[in-house]
């Protein structure tokens, strides 16, 4: 490196500047230039290093130490060290940027002593104070507490606080984001806000609390710790009152002894409570609460929120019902941007329905930060307000720890009736809130650093107990010790309000950096064996319910490197979140237990537990993804193997019973068939009946989309009639049985030409799926129910149908659904509606990029009838060609007779532009896609499909002798229909016999 013309002097001059290193000022022609502290910092890094290339990264660490902000906080630093400079990012002669690498010192340096500056910055002085006042200055006898921080500014956020608190006292619900990097006040904010409150107002507040290491990982988690909060307090019986009426599973996931209660039921534990139903629990339960008094529910720390608690604060704040609720969360930008946290995504969503207030927290300013020192000491002082500004840029949190830092080291005192500050000058205090904490942690006694040290392992928030545990110290001492701290506001702090009863000893650090700067500074042997003995501990202290504790331990079993354990309370995580319904978080898990796996040594038994967490994985994957997702194939390839190996043949039925789903949806039909045959095989095998049926089951479905109807619906039918008593909740990988048979019966008899049992049987699946409360099946019957009610011609309940659908998959993030219900709410639109048609090319080109071809060959058929109400001929026989294709290479065979009736409807509608309207009966293309139209459908038996190719067939008939002759077979089929006589498509055939219609375009049947 070389040298540094810095280091060893007092200072350097370079192109007509002369930077002070003693006074921190940088001067030009005897006038100091003021630069922000982190800019300044920057400047002095790159000097020290002329001529070499400085990483963007090296600067994020050396001046940020490696807090969460971005590059764009870095180029404002340079750019306003550019304009302090009069330098130029094109041509410079200061300061060099290397694209997208950092930056360059290019200036040539010399040492040179600097000029003097103006006024002496190393000591301040202010006005004389009474001694009363000096004691709030921390000068008080030994052993007396510095006084509190008192709060200043923020008189418009207030205002608009109280504002929006009035309009929901009036009962229009409300929703606050207040933003803000760390330490800039936030929940400073909130509690002026909640102190200030009318007492009279009757006002409840419900108060949670997000947590870094491992609480964006529980659904829910600040809402619920909320709720278990004000029940353990004052307000406990009336809630708990409101809990166990409207929201008994809340209830249940609150109250250990219903947990075990839960635990032991075994349908229960197969049949998880759907997500939307904790979902709409928790808002009903907390709306309920607001209808006895306002109610305020702060969650802090939303960028550490999981995706659950997102969607809950979008439905409290859509909902149209009057609600006497306020709603306020903080959060960190920066970080919610870093992580793309979803709460991103709930804010646009918010403002565009004009739903949310933003308050966006700044800086304080000079006459801000004297009003602190005023409402501190009691005087204002204009000098000491800017020195103290100059050092934190006015961030809140600065600013105090600052003070607090200068008070305790006896740098801001009272001397002679007068308060000196004595700035240092040689970054003793430094100007950014790290070294302030570790200057803080130096001034502490010997016997608290090992508390702190382990408190800090434990987390933000930790239980004495605990630490006197691991520690091998008496719990009176420790609790004492932390105590002690928190009277002095040295880094602890009682909760505001205990998550625990209140015999248990917690408490919390002041602010989540002190924990992670004294962890930090942890040795790495040190915190290892301190994760262990906290892990070990909280085992031991919940005994039954340590697995309520299970994201905790397996964070301190991770880091305490024995992963094996770590892994154990990961796969509790997943049954957890996928009890709630929250499937993400469950994959998170897994992937993290995997990843984690991939240390252990090779073996039987760590094959064991991947297979288990792929099993796992699978189930989350399928709901969040769908089934033919590459990452679901690709984890049922791994799985399948590990099963094979450990000859576990119930486990190898599941796998293979979820590659066929994946392969139902592809081109590899002999596959599929050696997979049924597996699956009947290892049912025998096991000598299990309900495997059996769940093999026959995976027959009938896989008769029903290779087109084979009557089969289909004879073996869906005995399945049912087998399985009439089974839950309609098994818990199996994909749909539920019971449901998947009643609905691809329902489908399979209206194919047959029975609609009216198929509406009937559709009906009874829809009824499964609600009893059964899994949204996933509720998903998948209403989806299938809209299918069947577009193939009857019942648009209306279509979209009924298909919305109820797409409203469970966007509430439970379900992918396979989600893009085919969005399908068949365009396709059962209003047919004037102007985007109809683009929403279902979008809906069908997310549904391929998600899923693949499964079910194209329908959505193909509907855009081409769709494009013909349109009159764009040439669109839709794409569209129908290409669903020809499909059927060719596919497994899928449904709509095969269907595709090709609609292709010769289209080549007669853009004949008809072309040509005279006689010389388009005699299409010869078009007559022989209706006659393959009725040789597919006929082979299949599906006699609705027959119905409208016959149908088209005396539509457009060339002559009378054709047309008698059409005419003949459409009475012989429509004798044959014994129901269903409502349905569009009988009605219209009824009509063709008695009196033939005009020829015309094609008709938009589904």
């Amino acid at each position: 490196m070389t040298a540094s013309p810095v280091r060893g002097t007092t200072g350097v001059v370079f192109d007509q500047f002369t930077l002070d290193v003693a006074s921190h000022r940088l001067w030009r022609a005897g006038k100091s230039v003021r630069l922000r502290p982190k800019a300044w910092r920057v400047l002095c890094y790159l000097v020290e290093r002329p001529g070499e290339l400085v990483t963007r990264d090296t600067l994020h660490r050396v001046v940020w130490n490696d807090a969460a902000v971005t590059d764009d906080t870095l180029t404002q630093s340079i750019g306003e060290l550019r304009r302090a400079l009069g330098d130029s990012a094109r041509n410079p002669h200061v300061i060099e940027t290397v694209h997208r690498l950092g930056f360059r010192f290019i200036a040539p340096l010399q040492p040179a002593n600097p000029a003097p500056p103006a006024s002496p910055p190393a000591a301040v002085e202010v006005e004389p104070i009474a001694p009363a006042e000096a004691s709030a200055a921390g000068a008080a006898p030994d052993g007396e507490p510095a006084a509190p921080a008192p709060f200043v500014g923020r008189g418009e956020e207030l205002q608009r606080l109280r504002a929006r608190f009035e309009q929901a006292r009036a009962g229009a619900r409300q929703i606050v984001l207040i933003g803000g990097e760390t330490g800039i006040g936030k929940t400073s904010l909130v509690d002026q806000f909640l102190r200030g409150l009318d007492a009279g107002g009757g006002a409840d507040v419900l108060r949670g609390q997000c947590v870094q290491q491992y609480g964006e990982r529980e659904p829910y988690m600040p809402v619920l710790d909320a709720i278990e909060r004000h029940v353990r307090g004052a307000g406990g019986p009336a809630l708990r009152g409101l809990m166990q009426r409207l929201a008994p599973r809340v209830y249940q996931l609150l109250t250990p002894q219903h947990a075990d209660a839960m635990r032991a039921d075994a349908t229960a534990a197969s049949a998880p409570p759907s997500y939307d139903r904790v979902l709409r629990e928790i808002a009903g339960l907390l709306e309920a609460a607001a209808a006895r008094s306002c109610l305020i529910l702060v969650l802090e720390d939303l960028h550490w929120s999981d995706t659950a608690t997102m969607d809950l604060l979008s439905m409290l704040a859509q909902r149209p019902d009057p609600a006497r609720l306020l709603v306020i969360g903080t959060y960190r930008p920066a970080e919610a941007a870093l992580q793309e946290h979803p709460i991103r995504d709930l804010r646009q969503r918010l403002r565009t329905q004009g739903r949310r207030s933003d308050l966006a927290l700044g800086y304080l300013s000079r006459g801000e930060v004297d009003a602190y020192l005023h409402a501190r000491f009691g005087l204002r002082n204009a000098p000491l307000a800017s020195a103290v500004h100059e050092r934190t840029d006015g961030n809140p949190l600065f600013v105090v720890m600052l003070v607090d830092a200068l008070v305790r080291q006896r740098r801001l005192r009272a001397v002679r009736g007068r308060l000196v500050a004595s700035l240092p000058t040689d970054h003793a205090v430094p100007d950014d809130l790290r070294e302030v904490i570790a200057g803080q942690l130096r001034s502490v006694g010997a016997e608290d650093c090992p508390l702190l040290e382990a408190a800090s392992v434990a987390g933000v928030r930790f239980d004495a107990r605990i630490l006197a545990a691991v520690l091998a110290r008496d719990q009176e001492e420790v609790d004492a010790a932390c105590d002690r701290l928190a009277r002095s506001h040295l880094f602890l702090q009682k909760p505001a309000a205990p998550s625990a009863p209140a015999a248990d000893p917690a408490y919390e650090f002041t602010h989540a950096l002190q924990q992670q700067v004294i962890y930090d500074q942890v040795p790495e042997l040190r915190r290892r064996r301190l994760h262990r003995a906290i892990a070990e501990a909280l085992e031991s202290g919940h005994g039954d319910h340590a697995a309520e504790r299970a994201p905790e331990l397996s964070m301190h079993y991770e880091r305490a490197g024995l992963h094996a354990r770590a892994v154990e309370h990961l796969a509790r995580c997943v049954g957890r979140a996928q009890q709630r319904g929250a499937h993400r978080a469950a994959a998170t898990y897994v992937e993290q237990a995997l990843r984690l796996l991939d240390q252990l040594p090779a073996g039987d038994e760590r094959d064991r537990r991947e297979l288990a967490l792929r099993l796992l994985l699978g189930v989350s994957l399928n709901v969040t993804h769908g089934y033919a997702a590459p990452e679901v194939r690709a984890n049922l390839d791994r799985a399948r193997p590990l099963a094979e190996r450990a000859g576990d043949d119930r486990q190898l039925f599941e796998i293979v019973s979820a590659i066929w789903y994946v392969e139902l949806g592809g081109s590899d039909v002999p596959a599929a068939r050696r997979n049924l045959e597996v699956l009947a095989r290892l049912a025998d095998r096991l000598d299990a009946p309900d495997l059996r049926r769940r093999a026959t089951l995976s027959r009938g479905r896989t008769e029903f989309w290779t087109g084979h109807f009557a089969a289909a619906e004879q073996i869906l039918a005995a399945f049912l009639d087998e399985t009439r008593h089974d839950s309609p909740g098994a818990g199996v990988y994909g749909v539920s049985p019971i449901v998947a048979a009643s609905l691809q019966r329902a489908l399979a008899l209206w194919f047959l030409g029975c609609p009216d049992q198929a509406r009937a049987q559709a009906q009874a699946g829809l009824g499964f799926a609600e009893v059964g409360a899994a949204p996933f099946d509720v998903a998948s019957s209403a989806c299938q129910a809209a299918l069947l009610a577009l193939l009857v011609g019942k648009r209306a309940d279509a979209q009924r149908h298909a919305q109820r659908s797409l409203t469970v998959c966007r509430d439970h993030d379900i992918g396979f659904f989600q893009s085919i219900a969005g399908f068949f709410v365009a396709a059962s639109a209003d047919e004037k509606e102007p985007r109809r048609l683009a929403a279902m090319r979008e809906a069908l080109a997310e549904h391929r990029a998600q899923t693949g071809t499964f079910v194209c060959d329908v959505m193909l058929a509907m855009i081409g009838a769709a494009c013909g109400r349109l009159r764009a001929w040439d669109e839709g026989l794409r569209a129908v060609d290409e669903g020809i294709a499909l059927t060719r290479t596919c497994l899928e065979r449904i709509y095969e007779a269907e595709l090709w009736r609609l292709r010769g409807e289209l080549l007669i509608g853009r004949a008809a532009r072309r040509a005279r309207a006689a010389a388009v009966r005699q299409a010869p293309a078009a007559h022989e896609s209706f006659t393959r139209a009725v040789e597919i459908a006929e082979a299949q038996g599906a006699r609705s499909l027959a119905l409208r190719a016959r149908m088209s067939l005396v539509r457009h008939a060339a002559n009378r002798a054709q047309r008698a002759a059409a005419l003949a077979g459409l009475a012989r089929l429509y004798e044959s229909f014994s129901e269903g006589f409502d349905t569009s498509d009988l009605i219209e055939a009824r009509a063709l016999l008695e009196r033939p219609p005009q020829r015309g375009a094609a008709s938009d049947r589904g």
